[in-house]
């Protein structure tokens, strides 16, 4: 996303010279704009993937397939991670690219997936009352008797 606001985000640092220092180069520009391009890339064969539901063939080249089931075996091990803590999930639904509205959709067929997702929800809420509500309040006390 960042990309499509460069322009907007050059402009802003323009009149906030304070922030300077967070200004990007334009070598870290491309640097974005290459991982953006094999992002795209991988997201484009793993959503082809994800809907092949088929055995290899037979006749399929042992280099190639020794990759994939190498790729499908470190996939597998960051789902067990996946699994296993609920921080994955929360990013995933804090993340403006995938967010719990994207979640929902893509868990609708499937019961046990929506209560999970449903059950990570709750525990995000409660974990940032526990952790970050109370937390914030001294802050923005602080900060409005300030200015």
């Amino acid at each position: 996303q960042a990309l499509k606001y460069q322009s907007i985000i050059d402009a802003f640092l323009d009149l906030h010279k304070d922030l300077c220092a967070l200004e990007l180069s334009t070598e870290e520009w491309m640097a974005i704009l290459q991982v953006s391009e094999w992002l795209k890339l991988f997201w484009i064969a793993t959503t082809e993937m994800s809907q092949t539901k088929t055995k290899l063939p037979d006749n399929i080249n042992i280099t190639i397939k020794s990759g994939l089931l190498a790729a499908h075996q470190k996939l597998s091990e960051y789902y067990y991670w996946f699994d296993q803590s609920p921080f994955y999930t929360w990013a995933a639904v804090l993340d403006p690219r995938i967010m719990y509205k994207g979640l929902k959709e893509e868990y609708a067929g499937d019961i046990g997936l929506t209560k999970y997702l449903e059950e990570m929800k709750d525990q995000l809420q409660k974990y940032y009352e526990d952790f970050y509500a109370n937390n914030m309040e001294p802050l923005l006390r602080t900060n409005s008797t300030s200015t």
